[in-house]
């Protein structure tokens, strides 16, 4: 299993996180995330096995971990 922390800001509270599951869900991916974020918690993605390649706009997004097999 591969993590991958993408630009976590230090200002991000501590005590929560949100986690998203993933699977070929790439179309909705971004959006939720960003929305996920705006909370102003660290969120984690997680990818079991995704066949559709991750959005190259998910990258941009900074305080997101991404947990892929």
């Amino acid at each position: 299993m591969k993590q991958r922390r993408v630009n976590n800001d230090s200002g991000m509270k501590d005590r929560f996180c949100i986690v998203i599951p993933v699977y070929n869900h790439t179309k909705t991916l971004h959006q939720v995330v960003v929305n996920a974020h705006k909370l102003g918690m660290l969120v984690i993605v997680v990818d079991d096995g995704s066949t559709e390649p991750l959005p190259d706009s998910f990258n941009k997004i900074s305080g997101v971990t991404l947990i892929a097999s």
